[in-house]
């Protein structure tokens, strides 16, 4: 069996210019790069008491740092006010709202079990093909699931993401619609240099 992760698939559609940051190696002794910064927030929001996080942000780094679940360096290294922007919007009330809240939700479904009629998949149908992926929040209301994207790009505008992760929320959604008792109704980036929760329609 071949197993692809949502990355790999997306990356062979040459009509997006699909990007992930990549580390690399910096110059500049005990920096870290963008693609590690982004790794911290990940981790403090896939680790963080949402609760904690939204009395004081810096506190909830402080105590992940202690248990160990960030390094000093890469707790340092999150920008405090986008975070503490996201637990104030109205995106993150939607979220505290919830009685179901997954983070860090990983899957593996057959890529030909997928709903979808994209050129990029139909050379995978009637295979074994995999698809594996982790997202990063899933969380329930009434009338279905809510499937967000957290992420950290150095960007100026809503459609620099929504070009580069379209894709990407496609398979993610198509995906979950097969494992969840209730549909994925809506799909969001949620960027930290925007400040913003962006809904891509799929």
């Amino acid at each position: 069996q071949s197993k692809l992760s949502v990355s790999e698939i997306a990356k062979q559609d040459t009509s997006l210019e699909f990007f992930y940051q990549i580390p690399r190696l910096n110059d500049e002794i005990g920096k870290l790069t963008a693609a590690e910064i982004g790794t911290a927030t990940h981790a403090f929001m896939e680790h963080a008491s949402y609760p904690n996080a939204e009395l004081d942000v810096l506190e909830e780094i402080n105590r992940l740092i202690g248990i160990g679940l960030l390094s000093k360096k890469q707790g340092n290294s999150i920008d405090i006010g986008s975070v503490e922007a996201f637990f104030n919007s109205d995106f993150y009330k939607r979220i505290k709202n919830s009685d179901n809240v997954v983070r860090e939700r990983q899957f593996l479904v057959m890529i030909s079990d997928l709903k979808l009629d994209d050129e990029l998949l139909l050379k995978y149908n009637g295979t074994e093909g995999m698809l594996q992926g982790i997202a990063d929040c899933i969380f329930e209301e009434d009338d279905g699931f809510v499937l967000v994207d957290y992420k950290t790009d150095n960007v100026k505008s809503v459609s620099e993401l929504t070009e580069h992760y379209t894709l990407q929320l496609k398979l993610y959604k198509a995906a979950f619609d097969l494992i969840l008792d209730k549909p994925v109704k809506s799909s969001y980036i949620y960027s930290f240099k925007l400040k913003k929760g962006i809904e891509i329609i799929l």
